[in-house]
């Protein structure tokens, strides 16, 4: 394992912010603010908050959900991987048009939510810098679009940060 990531992280990242081909309105915006603990044997524990907001012509959706994850890491040759092993996501809030969903339409929603994003999935991200409290990694999504972020080393738990997502 490598050393120098072995520790809590604090990381606020865009997913993926896209305008709506088809909607000169719409968009698509999905901001993730989690520490994620990076342990020697090669397991992480992951802590997030995810915000999703969708426009388009017909709707504003509006969700915050709680995000746990248990990770495998491993670096080889400049890239950090990750393997996700199990992930819960907790609905925190749904609103559309400014309505509160709740009950059923929100448990819904938060299920496809989950399969629409996948989070059981393989990851991997190149090194860009690694310091010993700060490491800049970059992504490529699906469209090729690079996608960089920092970590910086923290000692807190998600829950010690004052998250405005």
């Amino acid at each position: 394992m490598d050393k120098r990531f072995v520790g809590r992280w604090y990381i606020e990242r865009a997913i993926f912010e896209r305008k709506s081909e088809k909607d000169d309105e719409g968009y698509i915006s999905v901001k993730i603010i989690s520490v994620e603990e990076y342990l020697a044997d090669g397991s992480l524990n992951l802590e997030a908050k995810v915000r999703l907001v969708v426009k388009n012509s017909f709707n504003y959706i509006e969700c915050l959900a709680d995000l746990f994850a248990q990770v495998e890491w491993k670096v080889l040759d400049d890239y950090l991987y990750h393997k996700v092993l199990s992930w819960d996501l907790k609905p925190d809030s749904l609103s559309i048009d400014e309505e509160i969903i709740d009950g059923e339409q929100k448990k819904i929603f938060f299920e496809e939510m989950g399969e629409t994003f996948n989070f059981s999935k393989k990851d991997n991200y190149e090194i860009i810098f690694c310091s010993e409290d700060r490491i800049v990694l970059i992504e490529k999504n699906s469209s090729g679009d690079e996608m960089p972020y920092m970590m910086n080393k923290t000692k807190k738990l998600l829950s010690g940060y004052k998250i405005d997502i």
